[in-house]
């Protein structure tokens, strides 16, 4: 069963570091000190540079501390092969080439901002921090066509806090998806930081201005997005998010600028 495979290359990736790599050899770049939590779930908009980037570094910093990370990603599980044969590689430009070569990464259809370079350079980034002994795993977590996304990525994320308990998890979202809303009527799914509830998850809402990569009803492209304020306090956890009032906090970014599809560009590593 699909499930089985799954949570087989999960387990290995969890549990398949080699003893030289169990000192802390990495260094972070965290762009804010949001609080440690057992469960922190990022909401971001699809299609920029800077939020991956801020989602990673983070899960570096909570590998620092020794513990498994368990590192959700929105994207779609029938690639998770595809990226732990990455992480176990060299990680060189041919490796990088093979993992892209599927149709979520090529297809003209599915170019909404996760299939983007900075979606590939994450997962580089966690390979590099694999390398030098930061024990993260990728979980992919979106069935596309689940009749109930959130109930979906939510039941994922309860089933791999259940089977490694001692890990933490950081999911990186679309931030309704991070939110704790109940439901609302655009989308009336309930959420799923609503549904892990029981898990006590740090939500945190990324603000922002610039650009991203995303479509609109006429077509896909580089987007005008953003509603930070002049006056904003940049690059640190706030508590208290009065943006949507369905997050525990928020992070501004105060300029955000658009990362266009892997397909274009395979990056330098």
């Amino acid at each position: 069963m699909r499930i089985n495979v799954f949570w087989g290359w999960v387990f290995l990736s969890l549990t398949m570091v080699p003893a030289r790599l169990l000192a802390n050899d990495f260094k972070c770049f965290p762009m804010a000190e949001i609080p440690f939590s057992e469960v922190t779930l990022i909401g971001e908009i699809h299609g920029t540079n800077e939020i991956p980037s801020l989602a990673v570094e983070h899960a570096c910093v909570l590998a620092g501390s020794g513990r498994n990370v368990i590192f959700a990603l929105e994207l779609p599980r029938s690639e998770q092969v595809a990226v732990e044969q990455f992480l176990a590689s060299d990680g060189k430009r041919a490796d990088r080439e093979r993992l892209i070569n599927s149709s979520f990464w090529q297809s003209e259809k599915l170019r909404d901002g996760r299939s983007s370079v900075a979606m590939l350079e994450l997962i580089m980034r966690v390979h590099k921090l694999r390398k030098s002994g930061a024990k993260i795993s990728l979980l992919l977590d979106d069935g596309f066509w689940d009749e109930d996304r959130d109930m979906a990525m939510a039941e994922t994320i309860l089933a791999a806090k259940d089977k490694f308990p001692e890990s933490v998890v950081l999911g990186l979202f679309g931030s309704f998806h991070s939110s704790e809303s109940p439901g609302r009527e655009r989308y009336p799914h309930q959420s799923i930081g609503y549904r892990l509830r029981e898990l006590q998850p740090l939500t945190v809402y990324v603000n922002f201005t610039g650009w991203a990569w995303g479509c609109t009803p006429s077509g896909c492209g580089v987007i005008r997005v953003g509603v930070v304020e002049p006056d904003s306090v940049f690059f640190k956890f706030i508590a208290g998010d009065d943006i949507d009032h369905a997050h525990d906090g928020v992070v501004n970014l105060p300029k955000i600028t658009a990362s266009p599809p892997a397909r274009y560009l395979v990056s330098g590593y």
